[in-house]
């Protein structure tokens, strides 16, 4: 069974003839190695592609979803958590996470693919946080800016803190994520709460934010070393807070949940716009996961290449992280 390589959505575009940016040498590289390596598709490459579906936009949809499974020769990658799984002579050799199988590489074409994920379950609710009763206490609402996402919330719980006011603030959330205003908004007064951890007036109150030491950590780290040493305590954090344990979370859980945390850390986060929406986080998580069983990983976004790094270093995942012209060089 032959390892595979992932590459991020852009990187497989590149070696499109017609893409303004057609790379020649990375398709050359690619062909090259190709009796050596797998160069499946993922879900998440679907998501890209979904991205783009208007009325109008079909044709370039089919002509994506064609070269897709033209370049990764049929085959994708897909977790072995879904209900269909291929043949066992299909699995890779060796993880590059330690203590898991990991993703297969199969040959199901790109309709398979698709109406596999079209049919999987959704994902579970997050739950609900702060959920002890004990953990309510009033909060002092004229200090409390109008613009705080949490402070409806609050006014509509009589100014207290419960799982109640963050049961209806996690709904909204979840409804408005996608919004880049609201998002942004959201994402500065994390970093505020951050930097109050430990006062007298913080809105989470005492006895949460002694929890909360670690979570304050990651969000002031301004290293790559700093961030990957510190966002695993953070996700662990952000578990008790749903009422879970981030050690007995899958493997996939663990990596979306770490990497989602890593855009509340301003060394790293993403610049939010209307262009780049926190939904396209989402999708870059999906990639992460497929790209922790690669042997590399292959992304021209600087940023992705630097949070995929940081993931990895955190759990011990040893995928190669690389640009387009260090792939190259690797294999030149």
């Amino acid at each position: 069974m032959a390892d595979y390589v992932y590459l991020d959505s852009n990187a497989f575009w590149l070696m499109k003839p017609d893409h303004p940016r057609f790379d020649s040498d990375f398709k050359a590289t690619v062909a090259r190695i190709g009796h050596r390596y797998r160069f499946p598709f993922s879900e998440a490459h679907f998501r890209d592609i979904a991205a783009g579906d208007r009325p109008g936009n079909e044709p370039f949809i089919e002509k994506d979803l064609a070269f897709l499974e033209t370049v990764s020769n049929g085959r994708a990658v897909v977790l072995e958590q879904v209900e269909k799984r291929p043949s066992d002579e299909l699995s890779p050799a060796g993880s590059p996470i330690p203590g898991s199988e990991g993703p297969w590489i199969t040959h199901y074409v790109v309709d398979d693919v698709a109406k596999l994920y079209r049919n999987s379950p959704k994902a579970k609710s997050a739950g609900r946080f702060v959920s002890n009763a004990e953990d309510s206490h009033p909060v002092v609402m004229n200090i409390i800016p109008d613009d705080h996402p949490m402070k409806k919330h609050l006014l509509a719980n009589n100014g207290i803190m419960s799982a109640t006011t963050f049961d209806s603030f996690i709904q909204e959330f979840r409804e408005r994520f996608n919004d880049p205003k609201y998002y942004k908004n959201f994402r500065k007064y994390v970093t505020i709460a951050a930097s109050r951890i430990g006062m007298k007036d913080n809105l989470m109150g005492q006895s949460v934010a002694e929890k909360l030491e670690s979570f304050q950590v990651f969000v002031t780290a301004n290293s790559v070393e700093e961030i990957s040493n510190s966002v695993l305590g953070a996700a662990r954090v952000i578990a008790w807070m749903k009422g879970e344990s981030f050690d007995d979370l899958t493997w996939p859980d663990k990596l979306l949940r770490s990497y989602g945390l890593l855009d509340y850390n301003q060394y790293v986060s993403d610049s939010i716009s209307n262009k780049n929406r926190p939904s396209n986080m989402m999708i870059d998580a999906n990639h992460i996961i497929y790209a922790a069983c690669a042997k590399h990983f292959v992304t021209m976004d600087g940023g992705f290449h630097k949070k995929a790094g940081i993931i990895f270093s955190a759990l011990n995942v040893s995928t190669r992280v690389s640009d387009l012209s260090s792939f190259k060089s690797i294999f030149s």
